[in-house]
């Protein structure tokens, strides 16, 4: 991951991730509105297809590989915070900054 500060672009930077199979539903069925006004959430309502979920995947790993150098555009970065040694407890602020999926999927929508 380069240390191309990517928070200083204003368009997509990745334009492969969107391919006209975007996820966009038209909008709400009745029954999902009563259901969020009668409980506060909905679920089952798709935001990303499969491809783009494969990008965010990918760039996940590269982000979470250990060996990763330290990069300066992360606010905070810590690989493991699990006290669990089978567990890994990402956690990594910035990535949107030096990851172009993760800053991409901030234009959907």
């Amino acid at each position: 991951m380069a240390n191309t500060d990517l928070s200083n672009f204003h368009k997509p930077v990745l334009p492969s991730f969107f391919d006209g199979t975007d996820l966009r539903p038209e909008g709400l069925s009745r029954e999902q509105i009563d259901f969020f006004r009668q409980n506060g959430f909905i679920s089952g309502v798709p935001v990303l297809n499969y491809r783009q979920l494969g990008i965010l995947r990918e760039e996940l790993a590269l982000l979470m590989d250990p060996s990763l150098p330290p990069n300066p555009l992360f606010y905070e970065f810590h690989h493991n915070e699990s006290s669990d040694p089978e567990t890994v407890l990402f956690h990594a602020l910035g990535a949107w900054r030096i990851s172009p999926g993760f800053t991409t999927s901030f234009f959907c929508g």
